[in-house]
């Protein structure tokens, strides 16, 4: 497997860094297709066309060894040796890796079930156009959608030399060992668990399901559609669905970003750095945060905002009489007046730097830099204390590893602002939820997340300090399961979290930056399960689905924070009831047990259901005519016969426009423009029309729903014209250089089986199927 070999030789190559293993190869992995977009923009920028081939390779190649060496020069030698435990994290990615790899390939056809085909057709457009994003199914528009991802995919293909089919699975495969390789190190790592706990955890996290697929399982049930629509009115998948599904979603695909950016700041936050340079990563990884995130997925941005902001606040609280030292110290001698306008300032500055770097899209350049020109001016005018930041600013400057540290922050920042100033937010405001929106019911909320729920709720009881308060809290929460709203639940055990908190003894184990983590992930997860139970997005797809796709996006991300939270707590409270309880000694072997017990019972709960629907996606068609593994277009070749000629023919064709008959979504329409890599004249209409807010190259169109529209009528009226000449003429002055007659053609078009296309020039026929191009007439 080439990607193993190539992860491998980077962790060679930093295997005597003095920098932890894991994070710093991956970070190389994941920054490396950032810079060779900023260096293929600029060259764009001036005039010169972009690398392909060998050169493409070439520059990677350079990148990985100047991020190496960056690594090597900021960090120095590991003074001690690597041991096998440094190694593990990578080994998890490595194993999970290859399971999915595996299965992904015995899942090959792009059939139409989910938006497979759309997110072929985003990954095949971005291989082809990297910099500038294409909006692959209606030619001439700006893409508007998040393509850090299948950026990386062009990364992965120039690299590894994979054609686009094969990079599809490569990649489904590669987001759910990342994710899985994550979470084991986070509770390892930042939690502070065991090879064991850490393990179970990144298995379940990964391949495991909710309490509804265990009964999917359980019942023999077929429909592997059911547990992501246990939350009625709404989508609530979970990795090992998203993964078997086969979708190359944004939301799946950056599964494990977002953990991966919580372990980057523990890192920060926990090391033995100097001040100074722990202060500037861990602004310079906030702030980066952002903007990867919204270059990949924006709604986990105010997610990953919040995870910053519970830390620190759980940091100050845990800390409460260092943080209440340092504020009288600080505060001691200035005037109100001064420090009401220092908050003032840097409010303006924050919002400002804020609205730029998510909202700039929008807005022209000039506007942008007013806005951000306006925001430092009105702080440099009114911040009272600039005296005391200069010689902060100076030390800064004069360090060299910070000055570094700066350098490579804003060339990264630079990036992914570039890499995301195509995107044009959907808008839309936050509604307190209304009838008939409807919200989850108890039932519900424990046929999804039955599982980290009871943990939480056993290792909260477990930590509280008193055996009256736990008595008093378990029939609180006793007490919510009664009632048919799930929100109640969550309400009750939120609070308990709260009284749990209020009780930390200050010189306890509590106070450890593990647990401070800990306690920040289980209640950022409560808080995201909680939110759509009295918010919806009022988003661009309306009508009844604002709370479906609210509790889709945010449900994705609550997964991992949830299940690592709920493990933190329970492993704690488990510790934490046999310390108290040493006059027992039955008691360590009891909680051990019941540790390996609990284990067991997460692997046979959440497992079966991967198993079951594992199988359910094997292909039910005979595949022998066709190799699944190379180009995944079996089940076409036997539902559609000749189309799989049609479309390794026109692979073969010079870029352009294909026009096939327009059907529903979800379905096979525009397949073979799709699966040759070529641009469709419309695909989905529905995801166009959401999707692609501005159609800016084609001039004089107007809004994107009229063009739509009128695509629709175009290709109705091409296809019902009885004069070749006359069709023809209309596919040049559209543009289109390849016309699709096929199965889905002639069944909505019946006329076409004795239409005259003798002015077209006929490129391959097979079957039912022919391609015509109309660039040169016979």
């Amino acid at each position: 497997m080439t990607l193993i070999l190539l992860l491998g030789l980077i962790a060679f190559l930093c295997f005597r860094i003095a920098a932890p293993l894991f994070e710093t190869t991956f970070l190389i992995l994941l920054v490396t297709p950032l810079l060779w977009f900023l260096i293929g923009s600029f060259l764009l920028a001036l005039g010169v066309s972009l690398p392909g081939g060998s050169t493409a390779f070439a520059i990677y190649a350079a990148l990985i060894l100047a991020l190496i060496g960056s690594a090597y020069l900021f960090f120095g030698v590991s003074k001690s040796k690597r041991s096998i435990e440094d190694t593990l994290a990578l080994f998890t990615f490595v194993l999970v890796f290859s399971v999915a790899y595996a299965l992904a390939l015995s899942w090959p056809d792009f059939i139409a079930m989910g938006e497979r085909l759309r997110d072929y057709s985003l990954l095949a457009s971005s291989i082809d156009s990297p910099i500038i994003p294409k909006e692959p199914w209606m030619a001439g528009a700006v893409l508007n959608y998040y393509v850090y991802w299948y950026r990386f995919g062009h990364f992965l293909s120039s690299t590894l030399g994979m054609p686009v089919w094969d990079v599809y699975h490569l990649m489904t495969a590669f987001a759910l060992a990342f994710y899985s390789a994550v979470l084991y190190q986070i509770v390892r790592c930042v939690l502070g668990g065991s090879i064991l706990v850490a393990g179970v955890t990144s298995v379940v996290a990964a391949f495991g399901s909710n309490i509804a697929g265990f009964l999917l399982w359980k019942r023999g049930d077929d429909n592997w559609w059911g547990p992501s629509r246990v939350v009625k009115g709404a989508i609530n998948e979970f990795p090992a669905w998203s993964f078997i599904l086969g979708d190359l979603h944004p939301h799946f695909l950056n599964l494990g970003l977002l953990p991966f950016g919580i372990l980057l700041l523990h890192r920060i936050v926990a090391s033995r750095q100097s001040s100074l340079i722990v202060g500037v990563s861990t602004i310079l990884v906030s702030v980066l945060g952002i903007l990867w995130l919204f270059a990949s997925n924006a709604w986990e941005v105010p997610m990953w905002v919040g995870c910053i902001g519970l830390v620190a606040l759980l940091a100050a609280t845990k800390r409460w009489s260092l943080t209440i030292r340092w504020l009288r110290d600080r505060l001691r001698g200035m005037a109100p007046f001064d420090v009401v306008k220092a908050g003032v300032s840097l409010v303006v500055l924050f919002a400002g730097i804020v609205s730029v770097a998510l909202l700039g899209a929008q807005n022209s350049f000039t506007l942008s830099t007013v806005v951000i020109l306006g925001a430092v001016a009105f702080f440099c005018a009114f911040f009272p204390y600039k005296t005391e930041l200069v010689p902060w600013v100076r030390s800064a400057l004069s360090d060299r590893r910070c000055l570094s540290l700066v350098v490579f922050g804003g060339i990264l920042a630079l990036a992914l602002r570039l890499s995301s100033r195509h995107i044009v937010p959907e808008g839309g405001a936050l509604h307190f939820v209304r009838s008939p929106i409807e919200v989850t019911q108890t039932s519900e909320l424990f046929l999804h997340w039955g599982f980290p729920l009871t943990l939480a709720t056993l290792g909260s009881l477990f930590l509280l300090r008193r055996n009256s308060v736990r008595l008093v809290c378990l029939a609180l929460i006793g007490c919510t399961l009664l009632f048919d709203k799930g929100a109640l639940f969550l309400f009750a055990l939120g609070s308990l979290q709260v009284i749990r908190l209020m009780s930390v003894d200050r010189r306890s184990r509590e106070m450890f930056w593990e647990n401070i983590f800990g306690d920040a992930l289980l209640l950022g997860g409560l808080g995201l399960v909680f939110l759509p139970e009295i918010l919806f997005l009022d988003d661009a797809y309306g009508g009844e689905n604002e709370r479906m796709n609210t509790i889709f996006k945010i449900y994705t991300t609550s997964w991992a924070l949830l299940m690592l939270g709920a493990v933190s707590v329970f492993t704690r409270g488990l510790t934490a009831v046999c310390y108290t309880a040493q006059g027992w000694p039955r008691l360590p072997g009891l909680l051990a047990s019941c540790g390996w017990a609990t284990a067991v019972v997460s692997m046979v709960v959440t497992l079966p259901f991967f198993y079951h629907a594992a199988k359910l996606r094997m292909p039910r068609t005979n595949i022998a005519s066709i190799v699944p593994a190379s180009e995944g277009l079996s089940e076409l070749d036997q539902r559609f016969p000749g189309s799989v000629t049609i479309v390794r023919k026109l692979r073969e064709e010079s870029k352009g426009v294909v026009l096939e008959a327009q059907g529903n979504a979800y379905d096979y329409t525009s397949f073979v423009s799709t699966l040759a890599s070529q641009t469709a004249f419309l695909g989905w209409a529905n995801h166009i029309n959401l999707l692609t807010k501005k159609f800016k190259e084609v001039s004089g169109q107007g809004e994107v729903s009229r063009e739509v529209s009128r695509r629709e009528q175009v290709t109705d009226a091409f296809y019902l014209n009885s004069s070749c000449f006359s069709r023809l003429a209309t596919a040049r002055e559209e543009g289109i250089s390849f016309v699709v007659i096929g199965s889905k053609e002639v069944q909505k078009y019946p006329q076409l089986r004795s239409a005259d296309f003798s002015c077209f020039t006929e490129l391959a026929k097979d079957r039912e199927y022919r391609l015509f191009s109309t660039t040169m007439t016979p």
